[in-house]
């Protein structure tokens, strides 16, 4: 894993993520992170899950507006995309949210944007 480190104590999981400098969330951070939770889902010894920021001050700072202005350079190619990503990034939170364990999010200073926030704010 190149953004998340996983520990194992007992029945218990913690990830950190860990993205410098500000620990943007990322595409590659986000298939990262849909992989763990589909291994925590088929794990039945682990219990809990603790998810903490790696970064001195830093849970999750705010999704990557270099990658989303990139995104959006070609207004057609982003209208076409842009709604199947997003869905996609919000199965995996719901996942997250939905997972038969508890789940802890230990945050640890800055937290916003890209859904970080309570599911009320998306709806729910």
């Amino acid at each position: 894993m190149e953004y998340f480190n996983t520990e194992q104590d007992g029945h218990v999981q913690v990830w950190t993520m860990h993205n410098p400098p500000m620990n943007y969330m990322t595409a590659p951070m986000t298939q990262e992170l849909t992989e763990l939770i589909g291994k925590v889902e088929a794990d039945e010894n682990t219990r809990a899950l603790i998810i903490t920021g790696g970064i001195e001050g830093k849970f999750i700072t705010h999704y990557s507006v270099d990658e989303l202005a990139e995104a959006a350079a070609d207004p057609a190619e982003c209208a076409r995309t842009f709604p199947v990503l997003k869905a996609g990034f919000h199965r995996m939170l719901d996942r997250l949210m939905l997972l038969p364990k508890g789940v802890i999010a230990a945050i640890n200073r800055d937290c916003m944007g890209g859904g970080f926030g309570v599911p009320e704010a998306r709806g729910r």
